[in-house]
């Protein structure tokens, strides 16, 4: 392996033109954000992409169907699971590995292949004292950073990476992924209102919650999923709801959990006036057609404040939260819901009395210019491609 990696960088990338870069996922939660870095990507004709869909997860069923699905017809080469699969994997020569994540590909194959990771959350809570993006259980072998360069969407954040011995000189600040979508689609208001059904004199409110027990569905419980049910009417208008929760609320936890999912609940609250997005489906039309979002700390909360929206979010314990981070700053801001409180009042103070202002401050942190994250990437890309590990 040492000797193939070897041949590959002093003497076969002079002689060939093409450069092979192998994209990884496994689930809804990453899938978007690979095929984003591939759509951000200028199409050279030297870079050939491959993906990985679903080696880690024994369990998926379907991965082929799955991964041809996210992959349409974009020229993305899908490498399935198996012997065959594997062997691709070890001897095909690579010249970037994409991750979304830890723990997705053998550390071998980071020792001597470049590698850009490209988080698929946001950077909010300390875990005994790290971030799980920068976590050195995940990301230090040998007192090194497995990783050639890692994206960042906080600025803060980046340049704070940067001064750790370990991550320096690694970490790029590239703002949103989603940014350039985002603001692309704020004119789409009526349209998405139009496609989810929603009439002009409706208003519609969008619920998000990530998994586990900082859910928002899991810090309310079923006392605000039945207080949904009740809420027909507001100030003379008729409310539409939107519920939408995470993928793995929808599997079993594991043993030592002190929750249990709650996906089975919140798809029975489906009725005339409540929506359910399932996951993999677009969250776009549910953020920009919506009056009001109500959420938690994921990293939705981010591609709400680009769309600039009025958002509530559910009582969380920010005292592992960076002080720096957008989801910390959007809670010493916007307004809250604690468990017990009644939900019809929250949502009239918002229709009435709801500081924009603030809103607007926490959007200048997470939305550049235009076209700012895609000339950043391709430019880390490109230094990567030339580089030797």
């Amino acid at each position: 392996f040492t000797i193939k990696y070897w041949f590959r960088q002093n003497i076969h990338n002079k002689l060939s033109k093409k450069r092979n870069i192998l994209m990884f996922t496994f689930y809804e939660a990453y899938d978007e954000h690979v095929i984003k870095y591939y759509d951000n990507m200028e199409k050279d004709k030297k870079n050939k992409y491959y993906l990985n869909y679903g080696f880690m997860c024994s369990r998926l069923n379907n991965k082929l169907d799955k991964a041809k699905e996210i992959v349409g017809d974009r020229k993305i080469k899908i490498i399935g699971n198996g012997l065959k699969s594997g062997l691709f994997l070890l001897l095909k020569s690579w010249d970037l590995i994409v991750l979304p994540d830890h723990l997705m590909v053998r550390d071998y194959m980071l020792k001597y292949i470049p590698s850009l990771f490209i988080f698929h959350g946001i950077s909010t809570f300390l875990v005994d004292g790290e971030f799980y993006a920068y976590n050195k259980k995940f990301c230090e072998r040998n007192g090194e950073c497995i990783y050639t360069k890692m994206l960042e969407n906080n600025a803060m954040i980046a340049d704070y990476m940067n001064g750790q011995e370990l991550f320096k000189n690694r970490v790029e600040y590239v703002s949103s992924v989603h940014s350039d979508i985002i603001i692309n689609e704020m004119n789409n208001y009526e349209k998405y209102r139009e496609q989810l059904g929603i009439k002009k004199d409706e208003l519609f409110i969008f619920i998000y919650g990530t998994w586990k027990d900082i859910s928002l569905f899991h810090v309310l419980g079923e006392e605000f999923l039945e207080q949904l049910k009740q809420i027909k009417v507001i100030d003379g208008k008729r409310i539409v709801f939107a519920l939408s929760i995470h993928p793995k609320e929808y599997n079993r936890y594991e043993k030592t959990a002190t929750c249990a999912p709650m996906g089975d609940l919140v798809d029975a609250c489906a009725c005339e006036n409540i929506l359910i997005r399932k996951p993999g489906t677009d969250w776009m039309p549910y953020i920009i057609g919506a009056d009001i979002v109500i959420g938690d700390c994921s990293s939705m909360l981010n591609n709400v404040i680009m769309a600039n929206k009025k958002l509530i979010l559910s009582e969380t314990d920010t005292s592992n939260m960076v002080e720096y981070s957008v989801a910390c700053l959007a809670y010493q801001n916007l307004p809250i819901i604690h468990k017990g409180d009644c939900l019809k009042t929250c949502l009239q103070d918002s229709i009435n009395n709801y500081d924009i202002e603030k809103l607007n401050n926490l959007r200048k942190m997470v939305v550049e210019e235009k076209g700012f994250y895609k000339k950043r990437v391709n430019e880390i890309t490109r230094a990567l491609l030339c580089s030797k590990k």
